[in-house]
């Protein structure tokens, strides 16, 4: 057996490529330390030339995924297949670097290719270093004017956008006065939760803090962390990497309908796309937390810079600096402009009925849900709220033209709109009993009530007070237990 062994290792030698086991048995046999160096030494140049051609092909491949990737301003999802062409391309170009003994074209090529790695490393180790500012929902302390052009039903043509220093939408708070609130809410969800046009005093999260401190000695601070075009995996970044979202006693959660529009309108890849950046907005969008179930390349600080500096340019500055108004702006004026979008689309071609995938939509849904539930700790208690709306069956002309969804080539009717957010309503329903949650059921108390809405989804100021004075009465109980904390100090 040993002679069969011996005669085997032999012929193994003579390979162009030794196997790195052999290696490892004469260092053991002839009890010299032999590194992986003296072993690829023995290759031969064709070998070289064709490790380094395997080398290339993963770099050139991850290279195309960020430009292309880029360009698009799409996710390119590769599984772990994108890491694994790095570690690929690594492993190739150091082993062409160390079994050339003179300086030869390839070796020069690989340490170019090298170097292009070591750059890269260090580029992202200095980014994430330089940025250990913390990530908030908002800018921190500002104050902006909302001047509306044109009169919206519901609304009050002048008022204020207010922010503190925890980059929340509420009353000034530090982080200090906030561990010793005897209750601290926070709010998180889409534009139906940030309440754009609605001023500090009359959106729904201020007014709960007012209702909440009425006749009572307990502190009680409400924050507000809505954002415009958030979705679900927007609120689970959020709970997860915004520096005090672990302060907070309880979490009012309102989602839904930017989920759904995504699936009405063509934009899935909304749920996957540029999370950290769109979540938390203060300081450069490369210093985000990674996300583990994206791409690795679009993780990379240095991926994001290049991003941002691309997209620099098509950002749209409509009032103060600091106040990014792509979609909306402080005047109301994109309103008027989508209602007449939208009526031109239903000419050109209105949908309706149920959409395809909304069986995978929602089960989606359902465990993004879950998922968002699951990213409090055990001292929190999280309020689901069910999305309201103003489509109904038959919606008067009237209403209809209250509305403004719809893409660039059609736009859906109202009573599809209702029938579908009526099924993630559900879903959200559904998660709420199966995992023993309080569930505020919005949607059956004021959809269809035109008093409640200036469009198909956010509220007017009679909406917010209605939705303000139902979680007054749901916190009451909490509300007892803070005055009697209060009382003990």
């Amino acid at each position: 057996m040993a002679e069969i062994c011996t005669r085997l290792l032999s012929e193994l030698k003579k390979c162009s490529t030794m196997p790195l086991m052999i290696a490892i048995h004469e260092q053991h046999s002839k009890g010299k330390l032999r590194t992986l160096a003296l072993w690829v030494l023995q290759m031969k140049k064709p070998t070289k030339k064709w490790l380094l051609i395997a080398a290339i092909g993963p770099s050139v491949s991850s290279i195309l995924m960020l430009i292309v990737s880029i360009l698009t301003e799409a996710s390119i999802s590769l599984s772990q297949l994108d890491a694994a062409l790095l570690t690929v391309a690594f492993t190739l170009n150091l082993t062409v670097l160390l079994q050339s003994d003179r300086p030869r074209r390839l070796a020069k090529l690989a340490a170019l290719q090298w170097s292009m790695f070591l750059g890269i490393a260090l580029a992202e180790t200095g980014l994430r270093v330089m940025h250990q500012a913390p990530r908030t929902p908002w800018d921190q302390n500002t104050v902006r004017e909302i001047n509306l052009s044109a009169e919206i039903y519901g609304l009050h043509r002048h008022g204020t956008f207010t922010t503190n220093s925890l980059g929340l939408r509420g009353s000034p708070m530090t982080l200090s006065e906030l561990r010793t609130q005897d209750l601290s809410v926070l709010c998180v969800g889409g534009s139906t939760t940030e309440c754009f046009y609605n001023s500090d005093e009359t959106c729904w999260t201020g007014l709960l803090q007012k209702h909440l401190q009425e006749g009572s000695q307990a502190s009680v601070f409400v924050g507000n962390a809505g954002r415009g075009g958030h979705v679900l995996a927007h609120h689970e970044y959020q709970l997860r990497h915004f520096f005090c979202a672990n302060q907070f006693d309880r979490i009012i959660l309102l989602a839904g309908w930017n989920d759904m529009s995504n699936l009405l309108y063509g934009d899935p890849g909304k749920n996957d796309r540029d999370i950290g950046s769109e979540a938390l907005m203060t300081g450069p969008s490369f210093a985000a937390t990674m996300v583990p179930h994206l791409p690795l390349y679009r993780n990379f600080a240095t991926f994001r810079l290049i991003e941002d500096v691309i997209k620099s340019g098509r950002t749209v500055e409509r009032a103060a600096p600091g106040w990014r108004a792509v979609v909306q702006d402080p005047f109301g004026e994109w309103i008027m402009e989508r209602r007449k979008k939208r009526a031109a689309q239903l000419q050109r071609e209105t949908r309706s009925g149920i959409p395809e995938f909304l069986d995978t939509a929602l089960a989606d849904y359902r465990v993004r849900l879950e998922r968002v539930c699951g990213a409090i700790n055990s001292t929190q208690q999280i309020i689901l709220l069910t999305q309201p709306t103003l489509c109904s069956e038959a919606m008067p002309e009237s209403l209809e033209s209250r509305m403004w969804s719809c893409n660039e080539q059609y736009a859906w009717d109202a009573a599809s709109i209702r029938v579908v957010l009526d099924e993630y309503n559900d879903v959200t329903r559904s998660v709420a009993v199966e995992k023993g949650l309080t569930c505020i059921d919005l949607a059956s108390e004021m959809s269809g009530n035109p008093e409640y809405f200036y469009d198909e989804c956010h509220f007017t100021n009679v909406g917010c007070k209605h939705i303000a004075e139902r979680l007054a009465k749901e916190l009451v109980g909490a509300m007892g237990e803070a005055r009697v904390l209060a009382s003990k100090k």
